[in-house]
């Protein structure tokens, strides 16, 4: 007998159970009951009315009232062989005693199952397989009395009516159904792409996910929309945020989770940061491993008996049906977090190859079924020691990897290209001034609208011309020959402009274009030798060389650094630095 149920409402369910199935289902019934006799037909039993006989050593206070007025059971597709009696007196019994009930036809012992109502209440029905069936009889062993009724469902019209069950949630389950998951939402989704961030993916898109940037970091964010676990490699990523305890799964959690993996079950939520250098590439990629092949098939095998309990009366709808949603999934994973604290089932789960025989063994024997489903277990027990219906679970298992086709295999990439704004007009570089550089060629400058204005000097054949444009202060020196940049020079006097090391411009001190540019060559030209009969200072560095002319001042000032730049003359490549009214060439 399994251990009584003592809830004041229990769930209508449906269930018929064989016995004698598979060999193996009565010792399993009789664990942790106290036994009937070896051969209860064999016992003294006292005839207590309405079919109803108890053994030997019975309180003689015992009798079975026919009860024609109490609701009847309600499961599918079962037929009463003796009517509901009411055993009295009610309640618990000081020691076990073995009932036999009559049988009102021939019957196949795995076809019976016996229905006791506790409650007394329309849905308090529960089922409980008997020890034995013989002679026109049905044996149970029970430590309660209330109302009971004997009822049949053709065994064999079940086990084909499972292989239909299995078969429908295998078509559905295996099918292209996704996950109803949300999409996941990330904080400053375009504050990262205007930083340059990008996220790109390749394969089936087995993820939903999202890019941001929280507390100044990059993160991505994605979610199982599969209907099985996915695994995700993540080496180089750091996981922020591990999937949610919602589902209980503790066990699975504590398999799953490394610095360079995360297992997401379906609806599962993980979030990812990283660190990119300017122009570097990082990937994961996700992927249905051999431990991910084994909870899926808890999770299918699972579906389908919930599924088939409701079927058969056990109410609550279907499960398999589309898309998946959250609410339904979460009636498996109770389930499925039941079956994974069975020490027999969690370590068949746990094999990184899959084995279908140790997880059908241990986690879909009728004792774990019925530690995971309670007396509605009884049915499934039975069905699952059935020859025909056990192979055809199995075969459905085996199967599951080959009807995936690669739909578990996507591979994202973040990248980092930080987006190059224009430069400040104002800012002197050694590579150049604002947005004009030496990278840059006369074509360059003619598509920004510089025309080339000759040379002053030597307007025959000059090996170096100006190109300017009108309303801008900034031209450029270019070699004729070649269309390169020499110089960026500041023709038209622009004041405003201060060197990026050290922010030296109109106004500085000789002193503090020293201390700005130490170890920097600096060329002090104070003999009227800076172009036009002035003085000035060449600053110089691998890049280029930058001008500043000097204002007029004593050799007293120039030495104490008491002179100030009066402007810059602009920068050009080494050798090339723009003076007084020269041009860089």
């Amino acid at each position: 007998m399994l251990p009584r149920s003592r809830r004041k409402r229990a769930v209508l369910a449906l269930v018929v159970v064989g016995v004698l199935v598979a060999g193996g289902l009565t010792a399993w019934l009789l664990t942790g009951t106290s036994a009937p006799p070896q051969n209860p037909a064999n016992g003294a039993f006292r005839d207590i009315g309405s079919g109803v006989s108890v053994s030997d050593g019975a309180p003689p206070s015992m009798k079975a009232i026919p009860d024609d007025q109490a609701a009847k059971p309600s499961f599918t597709g079962t037929e009463s062989l003796n009517g509901v009696v009411h055993l009295t007196p009610d309640g618990d019994l000081p020691a076990p005693v073995t009932l036999r009930f009559a049988l009102d036809r021939q019957v196949e012992a795995a076809d019976v199952v016996i229905a006791v109502n506790r409650t007394g209440e329309a849905d308090g029905w529960e089922l409980v397989a008997p020890s034995k069936v013989e002679g026109g009889f049905a044996y149970v062993t029970t430590d309660h009395l209330s109302r009971w009724d004997p009822l049949i469902r053709p065994f064999t019209d079940l086990v084909d009516a499972v292989k239909t069950e299995l078969k429908k949630s295998f078509d559905t389950l295996t099918g292209d159904a996704f996950a109803e998951a949300e999409q996941p939402k990330c904080a400053g989704e375009r504050d990262a792409r205007a930083r340059g961030y990008s996220i790109g993916t390749k394969g089936s898109d087995p993820l939903h996910w999202c890019l941001g940037i929280e507390n100044g970091k990059p993160i991505v964010r994605i979610v199982d929309k599969r209907r099985y676990p996915i695994l995700v490699n993540h080496a180089g990523l750091t996981v922020a945020e591990r999937p949610k305890d919602r589902f209980a799964l503790q066990w699975v959690a504590q398999q799953s989770f490394s610095d360079k993996r995360t297992a997401l079950m379906p609806f599962d939520q993980a979030g990812l940061t990283f660190q990119l250098g300017s122009g570097q590439n990082l990937s994961f990629t996700t992927e249905y491993d051999g431990f991910a092949e084994s909870l899926y098939q808890l999770e299918f095998g699972l579906t389908s008996l919930i599924n088939i309990l409701t079927r058969f009366g056990a109410g609550g709808g279907t499960i398999s049906n589309g898309a998946l949603k959250i609410s339904e999934y979460d009636r498996v994973v109770e389930k499925m977090a039941k079956a994974l604290g069975i020490k027999e089932c969690a370590a068949a789960v746990d094999q990184r190859t899959p084995d279908v025989g140790a997880i059908l063994k241990g986690c879909f024997s009728p004792a774990a079924l019925a530690e995971v489903f309670g007396w509605r277990g009884v049915l499934l027990g039975a069905v699952m020691v059935a020859g025909p219906a056990a192979e055809f679970f199995r075969s459905q298992f085996e199967t599951l990897r080959d009807l995936l086709g690669g739909r578990d295999r996507e591979t994202v990439t973040v990248g980092y290209r930080p987006k190059v704004s224009d430069q400040d007009p104002h800012v002197v570089r050694f590579d150049g001034i604002g947005p004009v550089n030496f990278d840059l060629t006369a074509n360059d400058l003619r598509e920004r609208g510089y025309t080339d204005q000759g040379n002053a000097y030597d307007q025959n054949s000059p090996s170096c011309v100006r190109y300017a444009k009108d309303g801008q202060s900034l031209s450029a020196s270019v070699e004729a020959k070649t269309g390169r940049i020499l110089a960026v020079r500041n023709f038209g006097g622009d004041q405003a402009l201060r060197t990026q090391v050290g922010g030296i411009g109109v106004g500085s001190t000789l002193a503090e274009l020293r201390k700005a540019f130490a170890g920097y060559t600096i060329d002090e030209q104070l003999d009227l030798d800076f172009g036009q009969g002035s003085n000035g200072v060449v600053v110089s560095s691998a890049k280029g060389a930058i001008g500043f002319g000097l204002e007029d001042g004593s050799q007293s000032d120039y030495a104490a650094g008491r002179a100030k730049v009066s402007y810059v003359a602009g920068v050009g490549l080494p050798g090339h630095a723009p003076t007084n009214r020269e041009d860089g060439c």
